[in-house]
Formats: C-alpha cells, sequence, structure tokens
C-alpha cells in the first residue's frame, strides 16, 4: 500500500496508467491542471480529509493567498496541495493553461498591421530552429518550428516525448531535408511568408550573432539584426519578465498552438541571488526551442507596445 503525491516521480505515474489492472487499487484525488488557487471546490477534490480536518481549511487560506502572491512558490503548492503531477521544486515560466487568454479563432486574428519583430532560436541537430514573430500594433503572433529530417519525427518524439507528428499535422511544424535545418533556407522561406511586412528586428542568441549573419547574408535579407544576451540579467531576465506579461495580459493574440503549449508545460525558470529569471535549457524537461524564440521576440516587442505618438514642436507657438 502506497500513499504519495503525484509529483513528478516515473512511479506514481505508472500507478496511475496501471489503474484498473487485476490486482491494483488507485484512488487519485486531484484537482483540474487548470485549477485557481483559491479555489476552495478544488481544494476538496484534491484532499478528501479537508472535512474531517486532516488539514485544516485555515492553512489552505493562508498558503493559496500567500503563493498567489509569489509566483515562485505556486509549483509547491500545486504539488503538495492539490496533488497536480509536477515537480514541487521546478518554477515554470508560467502555467500552459496561462496561455489559452491569447488564443483565438483564425478569423478573429489581428491583421499584419505596422511593423514585425522576429525572435530566431538557430536549432543544431538535435534541437529545433524556430521563429517567433510579433506585430506590436496588433499582438498578433506567428510561429515556425522545423527540423531536419533525419532522424524521422517519429523517431525525435520518442527521444523527446513530444507529439512532433500531431504538431506537422496541425501546421505547427515543418521538416527540411538532411540532419540539421538549414537556416538561410528557413529564413527565405520566412521571408517569402511575409512579404509585404517591414522586418524592425530580427534577434538571436548573441552566442550566435556571427552564424545569423552570415546566413542573412546568404538569404540575401538585409533585415536589422540584434544579438541579446538571453542568460540571467542584462537581456534575458528582461525578456522573461516581457513574455510574462504579454501573455498574462493578454496582449499577444495567437491561433492555439500545441507546440508552443508543450514548450511552456516543458519549461523551467532558474533564478540567481536577486531572483533574476533566466529559463534554463538545461532543466527542461523538453524541447523548449519556440518558447525561447517567443521570449526573444517578446523582448523586442514590449517597448515597441502602447507607444505614444511624439508631440510635435511647433516652433511658432513656443517662441510667438
Amino acid at each position: 500500500m502506497a500513499l504519495s503525491i503525484m509529483g513528478d516521480a516515473p512511479f506514481t505515474r505508472e500507478m496511475v496508467e496501471r489503474r484498473g489492472q487485476p490486482g491494483i487499487a488507485v484512488h487519485l484525488y486531484q484537482a483540474d491542471e487548470d485549477a485557481e488557487l483559491d479555489d476552495e471546490d478544488q481544494w476538496h477534490k484534491a484532499n478528501p480529509g479537508l472535512r474531517a480536518g486532516i488539514k485544516s481549511m485555515s492553512y489552505m487560506r493562508d498558503e493559496s493567498r500567500r503563493v498567489l502572491a509569489t509566483p515562485s512558490d505556486q509549483a509547491s503548492f500545486r504539488a503538495f496541495d492539490l496533488n497536480l503531477p509536477q515537480d514541487p521544486s521546478r518554477e515554470m515560466i508560467m502555467l500552459p493553461t496561462e496561455l489559452q487568454r491569447c488564443f483565438v479563432d483564425a478569423d478573429d486574428l489581428p491583421g499584419r498591421k505596422g511593423d514585425v519583430v522576429i525572435g530566431l532560436d538557430a536549432g543544431e541537430a538535435s534541437s529545433a530552429t524556430t521563429s517567433f514573430c510579433i506585430w506590436p500594433a496588433t499582438g498578433r503572433c506567428e510561429m515556425r518550428m522545423a527540423f531536419g529530417d533525419r532522424p524521422s519525427l517519429r523517431d525525435r518524439g520518442r527521444t523527446d516525448g513530444a507529439a512532433y507528428e500531431t504538431m506537422a499535422d496541425r501546421g505547427e511544424l515543418t521538416t527540411y531535408e538532411g540532419r540539421i535545418v538549414p537556416l538561410d533556407l528557413f529564413l527565405s522561406d520566412l521571408a517569402d511568408d511575409l512579404q509585404g511586412c517591414r522586418v524592425h528586428r530580427l534577434a538571436s542568441d548573441g552566442y550566435k550573432d556571427s552564424e545569423c549573419l552570415d546566413f542573412l547574408d546568404r538569404a540575401g535579407l538585409r533585415w536589422p539584426y540584434e544579438a541579446r544576451r538571453v542568460g540571467q540579467g542584462r537581456d534575458g531576465s528582461r525578456d522573461v519578465r516581457c513574455f510574462q506579461r504579454l501573455v498574462l495580459t493578454g496582449k499577444l493574440r495567437m491561433v492555439e498552438n500545441l507546440a508552443l503549449v508543450s514548450a511552456i508545460a516543458n519549461s523551467t525558470l532558474r533564478r540567481d541571488e536577486n531572483g533574476n529569471p533566466a529559463l534554463s535549457k538545461a532543466k527542461s524537461r523538453g524541447r523548449i526551442d519556440l518558447l525561447s524564440a517567443g521570449i526573444i521576440s517578446a523582448g523586442l516587442a514590449e517597448p515597441l507596445m502602447d507607444r505614444k505618438p511624439r508631440r510635435s514642436w511647433n516652433y511658432r507657438r513656443a517662441y510667438s
């Protein structure tokens, strides 16, 4: 007989998957994945002993208020008090369900108005090459994700634990011939798709700035380019906060995207001694390349949003 929280352990996932098999009885008390932290009905759903006083309601109320004001502690509350399947010590950039406030039907997607900013994450043999476009004037977002076709998407999906074939069927993922995505072809295809749009700036991780500039030249593109420092401090922490703000305030508008939802679900933040957040590829549980491009793009886009028009200076009025 075992008693445990779901957590992030393989044992608990295996037991739930075997529920209903002969000789195995599993009772799972768990809140909904999109549960609000202060929803008392969800507390009872995850804690059947609340009414018997095994855990007090006052504790749940106090703890939920505390973690609502301290997002970095929410993973622990969701794991220990709502029994959701996640590592209690892991901090995601946000909940995947929080991205839903940005989803709209394709017919309701805002137009490509004004300049576009582009975040780029140039992949290698095992990682995806991705781009994330934002039109700051309307909040419209468009994403591209690509792998080489060797190994196949099925084999990559098994290795990464990701539904790449489903993403491809949804039009979110494409493949290029070879083991690595040729960045010049990827950029050329992106340029063809953005034909008629003015690119305000393209940015990527600074440690690949020479490669990106070289491939822009090969693609015959003269887009303004910026190298971003994606680690803690400097650009990295600010860009993470920009992405969080733009999503949580609903300023980004996009059609539902499984690849981005999966990247957010797999994400892990690390913080320095001053509390500055940065996306940790090493500790994240799967491919987060599309999210990396989105964070860079958000850092470019947010300063351009809600910008008030500059007031013209009336020389005659000022000196008459």
